[in-house]
């Protein structure tokens, strides 16, 4: 068959130009088109090397802990024992002594006593009661007592049971007998000048005890007061004084004051 020159020469140079290719090709390649050798298959990296080596990624930070851990300061007070505790300073006034001013208590005190009238006539004694809280107080549970000198047992005076007697808040109630003027109630015995103990009960149990003259210790707080000359009597001094010592508390009054302060 015979060939033509122009087809020939086309050949030529298709062949002379793939010879080259063949011994340069590899230096003409794209980036990313390298050709490699796989076990004798040849392959096309489809994807573009990238230009440079990709820097390492960075660690990814660690995630924060769900929900915010709480960054207040930790409460180093002490330990909530459920009592309010009051941090105000501490009371300092003055310790309740007795006498006026004492609240609303049970006590009533024999404040004043008159055993004799003058020339040692009897019919006049009387007992004050003075009432030292800061409220009335009814006389119905209370008796007025009186027993002997060396005595043992109380003889009841005056019996707030069977009377509607209130004594007022810091005031004053007279038991007298039946001569002494203005009394709140009427004594049922005389008491003796020389020597003697009166007393008030509330209920059953004795709250005061006023002893004078040769009255024994038993029948006194602490020592009997002295026995009042006539017409005089015996007055706490000053008034409302109670200290549980008759001998102290108690003075001769000249002038007695009955159903007032002394």
């Amino acid at each position: 068959m015979k060939t033509s020159r122009s087809a020939n020469a086309g050949f030529a140079l298709l062949f002379a130009a793939g010879a080259v290719c063949f011994g340069a090709c590899a230096v003409g390649v794209e980036d990313g088109d390298a050709v490699e050798t796989d076990g004798g298959t040849t392959q096309k990296d489809s994807g573009r090397t990238s230009s440079g080596t990709s820097g390492t990624s960075g660690t990814s930070g660690t995630s924060g802990t769900s929900g915010n851990t709480s960054s207040g300061s930790t409460d180093s007070g002490p330990a909530d024992t459920g009592v309010v505790v009051d941090a105000g300073p501490a009371d300092t006034g003055p310790a309740d002594t007795g006498g006026g001013g004492v609240g609303c208590t049970d006590t009533l005190l024999v404040n004043e006593i008159l055993t004799t009238g003058a020339g040692n006539e009897t019919g006049f004694e009387w007992v004050e009661i003075y009432n030292p809280n800061s409220c009335a107080k009814s006389f119905g549970a209370y008796k007025l007592v009186y027993r002997s000198a060396d005595g043992a047992t109380d003889g009841t005076l005056f019996n707030g049971a069977t009377s509607s007697l209130t004594v007022p808040a810091g005031g004053y109630a007279l038991i007298g007998s039946a001569t002494v003027p203005s009394t709140d109630g009427a004594l049922a015995n005389g008491i003796k000048d020389t020597g003697g103990a009166v007393g008030i009960v509330f209920g059953t149990t004795r709250i005061d005890t006023v002893g004078w003259g040769t009255a024994t210790v038993g029948n006194s707080e602490t020592k009997a007061a002295a026995a009042p000359p006539e017409a005089q009597s015996i007055a706490r001094s000053p008034n409302g004084r109670d200290t549980n010592n008759n001998s102290t508390d108690f003075k001769i009054a000249t002038s007695p004051t009955p159903g007032a302060a002394n």
